[in-house]
């Protein structure tokens, strides 16, 4: 059943109203003159109690008697018009009624939901999607402001659309917080334009409510997530980077770069990743990477995560010995677009291996034994 009953529009009322006492003010003198010229004929010609044929008397009966005919048809056609008025009035008023019947049909069955307000922001008509939507029927919160069903948090941002629609401004996309008939919160965007009166002030305001909880909650979600990855990523002992394979372009790296490497995230970004490679392992990667790019392409999916290891330039020369180990990340066709990276300092392990390797083949040396 309809939840409200949305009111027609007034300013074509107002206009077929002006239309007709235009043409009832041209009319209404046509009959008072032909009435006044039917009194004043019959009188004048009852005077002159059969006048001669061309004496005074005889003369003014005969000019009343010719505004008297003109008066009659002035009225007959009076008479006409105010007919002809009268049909165009109820053809107007079918053609409201058939119009008003099709614009409440549209908007109690609108998919979306929609409310109608006065000027001060009470609610005076909502259809069944907004019933559905909040659970209120409209005898419940009929000509309640809708800030009585509103966050207390959004009263302000209700009023400023309220002025700013009084004012003729379009709202749209504004998200507020609503209350449900069952007391939970339901998360809407608002899309408001106001009704004009005849007089040009506000009169009403129609609203349209899309359901957006999901989306604030996804949005809350990931927001949360990307805090918690940034937390990661910024206290973390390694260096995190992405890396645009096709652009051949660093796109993000950690703040802990400044700590491992000794550079600025700035000075790392937007540049290639082989920049920053000692010359005896540029030459590697640059192979291994295009081989590794055009093996995935194919169809090897082994190639999808590896380690190297690989030497580094610091930004004063110094090399640094490092464990890159990476993971190609394909865009919905499978290219392998883009590639995450950890990149961690083993220098302090080079240094052990090599002396372990050191001390193993002086041992292999005093004892006569090969040490490979």
């Amino acid at each position: 059943m309809p939840a409200g009953n949305p009111v027609p529009n007034q300013k074509t009322m107002k206009d077929q109203s002006s239309e007709s006492q235009h043409l009832n003010s041209n009319v209404v003198p046509w009959i008072a003159a032909g009435t006044w010229t039917l009194l004043v004929g019959g009188l004048i010609f009852k005077m002159s109690r059969q006048p001669e044929a061309g004496s005074p008397a005889g003369q003014i009966a005969l000019s009343y008697m010719l505004l008297w005919t003109l008066g009659v048809a002035g009225i007959a056609w009076g008479c006409r018009q105010l007919r002809r008025q009268r049909d165009d009035h109820n053809r107007f008023l079918e053609a409201l009624g058939a119009s008003e019947e099709k614009f409440r049909l549209l908007f109690d069955n609108a998919p979306i939901a929609s409310l109608t307000l006065d000027s001060s922001g009470r609610i005076l008509a909502i259809n069944d999607a907004w019933t559905s939507l909040l659970g209120y029927d409209l005898h419940e919160i009929e000509k309640r402001p809708l800030a009585d069903i509103a966050s207390p948090n959004d009263w302000d941002i209700l009023e400023e659309c309220r002025s700013k629609l009084v004012q003729g401004a379009f709202i749209g996309d504004r998200e507020i917080t609503l209350i449900h008939r069952n007391g939970s919160s339901v998360v809407v965007s608002l899309y408001c334009r106001a009704e004009k009166s005849p007089a040009g002030e506000c009169s009403r305001i129609h609203c349209v409510l899309q359901d957006v909880s999901e989306q604030r909650r996804t949005r809350r979600a990931l927001e949360e997530s990307e805090t918690r990855y940034r937390l990661i990523a910024e206290n973390t002992g390694d260096v995190l980077f992405l890396f645009n394979n096709f652009n051949d372009r660093i796109e993000y790296v950690s703040p802990s770069v400044r700590r491992v490497l000794g550079f600025k995230p700035e000075d790392i970004m937007g540049k290639s990743m082989f920049d920053f490679l000692a010359p005896e392992s540029r030459i590697w990667m640059l192979k291994e990477h295009s081989r590794r790019l055009s093996s995935y392409e194919a169809g090897n999916m082994s190639m999808g995560s590896q380690t190297h290891e690989v030497t580094l330039n610091s930004p004063d020369g110094r090399p640094v010995s490092t464990e890159v180990r990476t993971t190609l990340l394909p865009d919905s066709d499978g290219r392998p677009v883009r590639m995450l990276g950890v990149i961690r300092d083993i220098t302090k392990r080079k240094q052990y291996e090599n002396a372990l390797a050191a001390l193993l083949r002086g041992t292999a040396s005093s004892t006569g034994e090969e040490f490979a």
